[in-house]
């Protein structure tokens, strides 16, 4: 995957995304997550402009951290106060879209504490 191929193919709005937790504890729950946006990316109407496509797919992200803990990683056990707080106020969660998303990607070794997902290849990357 390249910067190029990128460049070189008619895309979507949105065609990169990133999730930054510094943290390799949680792959599956949010490997998972990208994948559900991945599909929500087709639900959404694409006309609206860049920044609101940005801004619901953030809300969408976040409500979804939860519930993809609790389903992959907390085997459907709800988050105590402690581990809520260590993910939503700790962590810092970053969430990149496009350049910034592929940049991260591509300079940063995040102990595969971090995801990215290819939306025009539909597929995940931990870094």
């Amino acid at each position: 995957m390249t910067k190029k191929s990128f460049e070189d193919k008619q895309s979507p709005k949105i065609w990169g995304i990133a999730i930054v937790l510094n943290d390799n504890d949680f792959g599956m729950a949010f490997s998972n997550l990208l994948y559900s946006v991945l599909n929500l990316l087709g639900w959404m109407d694409q006309r609206q402009g860049i920044e609101s496509l940005k801004q619901r797919l953030t809300q969408s992200i976040v409500s979804g951290i939860a519930w993809h803990y609790e389903s992959f990683q907390n085997e459907g056990e709800a988050m105590d106060d402690n581990t809520k707080d260590y993910l939503f106020n700790r962590r810092k969660i970053k969430i990149l879209f496009n350049e910034e998303a592929f940049d991260e990607y591509k300079s940063r070794d995040h102990d595969s504490g971090a995801w990215y997902l290819d939306v025009l290849g539909e597929k995940v990357y931990f870094f």
